[in-house]
């Protein structure tokens, strides 16, 4: 879903994106909604977080979206979907990716209007991948 047509398809064609968080706002009413996820579950924590592209006003829930917190995210969808959408992310969203990861490369702090805040780590020595999970889980390495 890296590609232009992709990304449109990832925000148009799960529905049920906007449906849990909106099922989740109602069960816990007046608690802060905090979204997490890693690579294509951080792609969708963003689009809920945004909104969706505003076709359809069921994709309205990011006002009840508080805080993001998402590792190496699908970084396509962004100028494309998060066009026009800047004033309607209400949350605070914190980008976490690891330097050289190719899935997350263009997620740049500029996007959504300054509200995206992005941290680069290096690549954890125990790990396969830029792109793995265990980046962020591990303990870190013994200086």
């Amino acid at each position: 879903d890296i590609g232009g047509w992709g990304c449109n398809r990832l925000v148009q064609e799960n529905p049920w994106i906007y449906e849990t968080v909106r099922e989740v706002a109602r069960k816990y009413g007046g608690k802060r909604l905090i979204l997490t996820g890693h690579s294509l579950g951080g792609s969708r924590a963003l689009i809920a977080a945004m909104g969706g592209d505003g076709t359809s006003p069921d994709m309205d829930v990011s006002h009840f979206v508080h805080l993001v917190h998402v590792f190496n995210p699908g970084s396509g969808l962004m100028p494309l979907a998060w066009q026009g959408n800047k004033d309607k992310v209400f949350a605070t969203i914190h980008l976490h990716r690891i330097f050289r990861d190719v899935v997350s490369a263009t997620n740049f702090p500029c996007q959504l209007g300054g509200k995206l805040n992005i941290t680069v780590y290096s690549k954890h020595p125990d790990t396969d991948s830029c792109h793995a999970l265990d980046n962020f889980c591990l303990p870190a390495p013994e200086s």
